[in-house]
């Protein structure tokens, strides 16, 4: 499995996974243009948002020759706004197949003063996973168990420490250690 990341930033935010010639797109909040250029040949199987914002979702997210996958609550208040069109599937809280992926969505905290439905995604393909989520408020329970999975696959041992595997090991561990009648624990 590969992941590349088309753009990240209040100018737009893309992602693509793929696996084996297939892609699943995570955030579509980049030109259409680039968006397919970034997918250099592959088979595109899905669209995944992770929230309405418009630097993660672009009216064309519709418009790619796949389905869009969104949840509900973030599809309403995009549709009401007139930020797309067509239509979607929407998810929830369970794993879900698009093509040869397995997708589970976790519950994400947007930060600032508005609530946010905001989604990350825990993608697995031919034994291989990745953990994905962005604008994050605070690390939750969700985003570190999401992150251990990942972590697991790996031999921290094999890796230098300025591998970010590394280093996000050891920010699980101290976030665990942080935790109340956790102290020591681990």
């Amino acid at each position: 499995m590969k992941f590349t990341n088309l753009g990240s930033g209040s100018g737009g935010n893309a992602s693509v996974v793929a696996f084996d010639g297939e892609a699943l797109l995570i955030d579509c909040g980049l030109p259409k243009r680039r968006v397919l250029a970034g997918l250099h040949g592959l088979r595109l199987r899905g669209v995944l948002i992770t929230h309405r914002h418009s630097d993660h979702l672009k009216a064309h997210a519709s418009n790619l020759g796949a389905p869009l996958f969104v949840e509900e609550a973030n599809w309403r208040d995009a549709r009401r706004l007139k930020m797309v069109e067509g239509r979607a599937e929407h998810f929830y809280e369970m794993p879900f197949r698009v093509g040869s992926f397995r997708v589970t969505p976790f519950a994400l905290p947007h930060p600032g003063e508005e609530s946010w439905n905001s989604w990350g995604f825990r993608v697995e393909a031919g034994g291989s996973s990745i953990a994905y989520a962005t604008d994050l408020g605070h690390v939750t329970d969700a985003v570190v168990e999401a992150a251990r999975a990942w972590l697991a696959a790996h031999d921290a041992q094999a890796l230098a420490w300025d591998d970010p595997a590394v280093q996000l090991r050891a920010a699980i561990r101290d976030y665990e250690a942080s935790l109340p009648g956790q102290e020591g624990s681990r």
